[in-house]
């Protein structure tokens, strides 16, 4: 333990920078502008502390532990764990979620309720963190509810769409529901240990505990979209603004994901069965979204779909590193997730610009948009040498090092998924090569893109091509996760 390491300056900077930013657009008149780039400040503040952070479980080779300001809950108490691959996974989502802010500062979806947005942008992150860094189930449980409600501000955002309205009701009650869950699991392990703490629950876990630990298991399925418990996602995907639906597609929804071995291992469950049941639940996933997404005629729900796919590809590539112990399998997840939120977060946002038909670009900001929305969509089919395929390829190479009947097949179905949705993703491209008529039906005045949507594009677009041409850096990052 090092005493004195902010640990939880990052959530005091953003929940902080929330309050702030709302106070100032009620009582001064603001830019939609003007409040993206203060949110972006505040984020890239909080980035700071977390290199801060990083260069010192780096140096140490170990966590960074620190009480939580508010107080002891419990023997062992109320805690937040910097751990080396928890401060990049935060990271990761900070400067996606800085991509996303700069994008929204000139969306137009985003104008009538702008006040209220950009803090929920900075609640939402302040709930990532604080998921990632909770060493105690009071913690995962508190940020779970908060990170929901945020979400939920957020997809309905634009108010005047009834479908963004019933998406956001549809997604408070499956994701109070899941809180409630976890609730639940909390109160049943606090009965039979007396502990909030998992490393303190860890290894002495009885009925009660692996009774709480299928509560969590479930309750943060129904947060990931574990099939059948998806039935939140295409909605919240399509009828959010294209910003938010990025934030969704690529951070929020799949975090969960990575905090559940922690807590199902400490809770009782082992590794055998916690990766059988990410295993058996990856297939479900894998077919359920692929199949589904070739029957979708708009295209935000293919991607939708899609996304419950990609949790498939993670879920399986998870479940292979527990099941088998496999540690690289582990951080090969981690490599594949950080692929998935870059391309999918630039899916969603060039999405919008090239299917407007309300817009007609100048030329080169057109041809921009088009050519990013190539690149994610080439990227999540898996088209070498761009990010996706790349995280493909590693996850089936350490599936390999199983050599085993289950993990052979599973290697099977995953591949013919992946050749499955190629049924949707190249269809989709020709959206890239469409002729201008196509879109530019009823415009006449060509709007010009603004220099933050122009910023955002390419950093997501030279990301994609970055972790696909130049792996290894990204790869030694996600080592940590298999360490942990």
């Amino acid at each position: 333990m090092t005493p004195g390491n902010p640990v939880s300056l990052p959530i005091l900077i953003l929940l902080g920078g929330a309050f702030l930013l709302f106070l100032i657009s009620r009582l001064i008149s603001s830019s939609q502008l003007s409040l993206g780039i203060m949110t972006v400040v505040l984020c890239m503040i909080a980035l700071g502390s977390l290199v801060y952070l990083f260069d010192q479980t780096g140096k140490a080779e170990a966590t960074i532990i620190q009480p939580l300001f508010w107080g002891s809950l419990g023997k062992g108490g109320s805690i937040l764990i910097a751990t080396p691959w928890a401060v990049i996974f935060s990271g990761i989502s900070l400067t996606v979620g800085i991509c996303v802010i700069l994008f929204a500062s000139s969306s137009q979806e985003i104008t009538p309720n702008r006040e209220q947005f950009f803090p929920l942008v900075l609640l939402s992150l302040s709930g990532l963190y604080g998921l990632m860094t909770a060493g105690d189930l009071f913690n995962i449980y508190l940020f779970s509810e908060l990170l929901c409600i945020s979400a939920c501000g957020m997809i309905m955002v634009n108010r005047k769409s009834g479908g963004a309205v019933q998406a956001a009701l549809k997604y408070l009650i499956m994701g109070s529901t899941a809180t409630l869950m976890m609730l639940l699991g909390l109160a049943l392990v606090y009965r039979e240990s007396g502990q909030i703490l998992m490393s303190a629950i860890s290894g002495s876990a009885g009925l009660w505990g692996r009774i709480g630990a299928g509560c969590f298991v479930v309750g943060l399925g129904l947060k990931i979209g574990f099939v059948p418990l998806h039935g939140w996602l295409p909605d919240a995907y399509d009828y959010a603004p294209d910003a938010v639906s990025s934030l969704l597609a690529g951070i929020i929804s799949i975090s969960a994901l990575f905090i559940l071995p922690g807590i199902g291992l400490s809770l009782g469950l082992s590794g055998e069965e916690l990766g059988l049941i990410l295993l058996l639940g990856s297939f479900l996933n894998m077919f359920f979204g692929n199949i589904t997404a070739l029957t979708q005629k708009k295209s935000k729900r293919v991607l939708a779909y899609s996304s419950i796919a990609y949790t498939g590809y993670m879920m399986f590539s998870l479940g292979i590193g527990l099941y088998f112990n496999i540690p690289d399998a582990l951080s090969a997840t981690f490599f594949l997730f950080i692929g998935h939120a870059v391309m999918k977060s630039l899916a969603f946002l060039s999405l919008g610009l090239i299917k407007d038909k309300a817009v007609c670009l100048p030329y080169g900001r057109e041809l921009l948009s088009r050519a990013v929305f190539f690149i994610s969509i080439a990227g999540l089919a898996g088209i070498p040498p761009l990010a996706g395929f790349i995280g493909k390829w590693v996850v089936i190479i350490e599936a390999l090092k199983a050599k085993n009947i289950l993990a052979s097949l599973g290697i099977a179905l995953f591949l013919i998924n992946s050749l499955i949705s190629l049924g949707y993703y190249l269809p989709m491209l020709r959206l890239v090569f469409a002729p201008a008529s196509y879109r530019d039906i009823g415009s006449t005045k060509r709007q010009s893109m603004p220099l933050v949507m122009v910023l955002s594009l390419v950093f997501l677009g030279s990301l994609v091509l970055w972790i696909g041409i130049q792996p290894t850096s990204w790869m030694d990052w996600a080592a940590w996760f298999g360490s942990k």
